[in-house]
């Protein structure tokens, strides 16, 4: 296998890096040393990690946890973190991931590695802790590249060419790049590999350079990624390999080739040693019989000559040949128990071959991305008329609700309780969607969590919403001023339905007033203040709504759409159960 070289993960992270800048690593997860998913907080791709191929995304990773002093020391570096930075260093294959607690250096050389800095680049914890000549990766050092070997391609580097040997070597000493590039260049160039780099020709030393230019820039527009008879993949169409078996489009595609390599139980190399050891098997009971044979048709004398031939020994009724010892009291004898052992490795080579397993997808818990819109990081819930209502989970939602979503005729809710979630709406959302919006704002409000069975929400238009605080006044975060009139709508009761609704081609928990609920989810259960704690109401909510929809539902999505506080189940509804308000 040749995978992608420094230059080439270059490229592909700084396609990746783009559309999860900014981005929070939810989980850490891993199969073992060299294997690793990470998923991104309301994002729809993770990050898959492989220490002999590099990073990409996917819409699937690997939900395992492989234990041990490392991955507990990497999850907490990791998880909670904001990534502010990639790269890849010219001439290395390490990829650089600047987290907001430090740099992950991802090493895909050698036996590979994975290490964590702080911010001041002091290693916190590694994969190997190793030591070389030129560097030292273990706690309490300093984080150092090693030491490049050549210049990158990408400085464009002209080789000396003063050496007697060949130039394919010369190269290899020179630049800093993988084999298959420097094979690539020269069969551009037109020169032999095997050719001595002070025997080349002006001409012959330009056709290089051309070529080494024109890969590099090949590379840094490629939207493609190429596999290859032999196992190799590079962003580059290789002329030397001829045609590509397979073509994939660069970020996105990129999973469908190298997460089998993620997600695989068995290597095709081990079931290969299995094929192997069965033949070695069969092959020693075919010399076995042969033997066996000969010695019913041969006399003694003769038989201890074809032996000696074999590379073997027979003396006072014990023969010792391929490995094997067998003793007779006679001929016929010994010949009876060299079938026996025959059979032996015929029946252990069967059975070698019942015991292979196929190359297959993992039987670890692969999962995927749910694909999320937008919305879906906050309070959502669509009003029986059709009306998207938005609300925020906490202080920093509200004010990106505020600031991002408001339009100036657009209507918003809140409450005069602390803690309460600001709730948008559409400017031409009628009375109905209004009435479900205001009691979206009560449920989800602290009126819920202090166990109040109803409440009073006001409403005003999204042009009376403003951040500016009086002279010598202070608002807090997620706080807004209202200006002018407030539309009280009181005494609203706090009752909720949860169930699946549809979304997108997608089941996903729904939370919502009990019209909306009834109208967008076949079945679904009422809900209201009560005694049951928010996680012992979603474990029941979930068991009742998996018996419902023949389907189970991540417990923590049924958590995520709950109001915060203690929950009664008041029963079971079908769809059309609750007229519209």
């Amino acid at each position: 296998m040749d995978f992608l070289s420094d230059l080439e993960l270059d490229v592909l992270i700084s396609r990746i890096y783009p559309t999860i800048h900014g981005k929070y690593i939810n989980n850490v997860y891993s199969l073992d040393e060299l294997r690793y998913s990470f998923t991104v907080k309301d994002y729809e791709y993770a990050l898959n990690l492989h220490l002999k191929i590099g990073l990409w995304l996917s819409d699937k990773y690997i939900k395992e946890r492989w234990e041990g002093e490392f991955i507990r020391n990497l999850r907490d570096f990791l998880e909670g973190s904001r990534l502010e930075g990639a790269e890849v260093p010219p001439g290395q294959r390490i990829i650089a991931l600047h987290f907001s607690t430090g740099t992950l250096y991802v090493e895909l050389f050698g036996s590979s590695n994975l290490v964590c800095a702080d911010r001041y680049g002091i290693i916190k914890c590694a994969l190997r802790e190793e030591e070389f000549r030129d560097r030292k990766v273990k706690a309490g050092e300093v984080y150092a590249l090693p030491k490049l070997r050549g210049k990158p391609i990408s400085e464009l580097p002209e080789p000396p060419y003063d050496e007697k040997v060949p130039v394919s070597k010369h190269l290899g000493f020179y630049l800093a790049t993988s084999k298959k590039i420097i094979d690539e260049i020269l069969y551009r160039a037109k020169v032999q590999q095997d050719k001595s780099a002070n025997l080349l020709s002006e001409e012959e030393k330009e056709a290089i350079k051309r070529s080494l230019k024109d890969l590099v820039e090949e590379c840094k527009s490629s939207e493609r990624m190429y596999q290859y008879q032999d196992g190799t993949y590079s962003l580059v169409k290789l002329l030397s390999k001829g045609e590509p078996i397979a073509t994939y489009s660069v970020p996105l595609e990129v999973k469908d080739a190298f997460d089998p390599f993620l997600f695989r139980v068995e290597e095709a190399s081990d079931d290969e040693k299995k094929k192997a050891l069965a033949q070695s098997y069969l092959e020693k009971a075919k010399t076995l019989r042969e033997i066996a044979q000969k010695i019913m048709s041969s006399q003694e004398d003769e038989f201890k000559s074809y032996i000696k031939e074999k590379g073997g020994s027979f003396e006072k009724g014990i023969l010792k040949i391929e490995g094997e010892t067998v003793r007779g009291d006679s001929l016929p004898a010994l010949a009876s128990k060299i079938y026996e052992r025959a059979k032996e490795f015929e029946a252990g080579a069967k059975k070698v071959l019942r015991s292979r397993t196929k190359e297959r997808e993992k039987k670890v818990n692969v999962v995927s991305v749910k694909k999320r819109e937008w919305y879906e990081k906050y309070r959502w819930f669509f009003t029986s008329e059709g009306f998207l209502a938005v609300g925020g989970r906490d202080s920093s939602s509200n004010e990106a609700i505020l600031r991002k979503y408001v339009k100036p005729d657009d209507y918003v809710f809140h409450t005069e309780l602390p803690g309460s979630p600001f709730f948008v709406v559409s400017g031409k959302a009628g009375e109905t969607s209004l009435k479900e919006v205001a009691t979206a704002t009560a449920s989800f409000s602290r009126a819920w969590k202090i166990g109040l069975t109803s409440a009073d929400v006001y409403y005003v238009r999204g042009e009376q919403i403003s951040f500016s605080a009086p002279s010598g006044e202070y608002m807090g975060k997620g706080s807004a001023m209202i200006l002018g009139k407030r539309n009280y709508v009181k005494g609203l009761q706090l009752k909720l339905g949860v169930g699946l609704a549809e979304i997108s081609g997608e089941l996903k928990a729904y939370c919502a007033p009990l019209s909306s609920a009834s109208k967008m989810c076949d079945w679904f259960l009422e809900i209201e203040p009560g005694r049951l704690s928010q996680a012992e109401a979603a474990k029941k909510i979930q068991k009742k709504l998996s018996e419902l929809y023949g389907r189970v539902t991540p417990l923590e999505e049924i958590q995520r759409a709950l109001p915060a506080g203690n929950t009664e189940i008041v029963g079971i509804r079908k769809r059309g159960d609750i007229p519209y308000i």
